[in-house]
């Protein structure tokens, strides 16, 4: 049983995977909790629709078919240093991990474990950034 808490209004989160079944999985979850969640099936798509703005947080896989999840962190956090990120991905690697918090991400969970955990990593990230900006 999840002991988490739901946020207190609708929150936008974007999941950038290019495994339609852990976007579809990852979705349900968020949705669950409260949270709207938007896939993206590529790091193409995934920078477009971060760089449009009005996400709460953002969920990236590390591999993808064309491209890295460290390249796309990069890349959003060109345009977007504020946004929390958080890695979901199976390189369970310590090194792994490390680059993933140096390119821009703030936290990383290792799939395909951690579902109740990913739910009470995105709330505490969202309402840190809630917290930072009415400040």
């Amino acid at each position: 049983m999840m002991s988490v808490e739901p946020p207190k209004s609708i929150r936008r989160v974007l999941i950038v995977d290019d495994d339609a079944d852990s976007c579809e999985l990852i979705g349900v979850v968020l949705k669950q909790a409260g949270y709207d969640a938007v896939a993206a099936a590529s790091c193409t798509e995934g920078v477009q629709l971060a760089t449009q703005g009005g996400f709460d947080a953002i969920i990236l896989d590390n591999w993808f078919d064309q491209g890295n999840g460290l390249d796309l962190c990069r890349e959003i956090r060109t345009s977007d240093p504020v946004t929390p990120i958080m890695f979901y991905s199976a390189a369970a690697y310590p090194a792994d991990i490390d680059r993933a918090i140096g390119a821009g991400a703030q936290a990383y969970l290792v799939k395909p474990n951690g579902l109740e955990q990913l739910v009470v990593t995105v709330n505490r990230l969202v309402r840190r950034r809630v917290v930072c900006e009415t400040r």
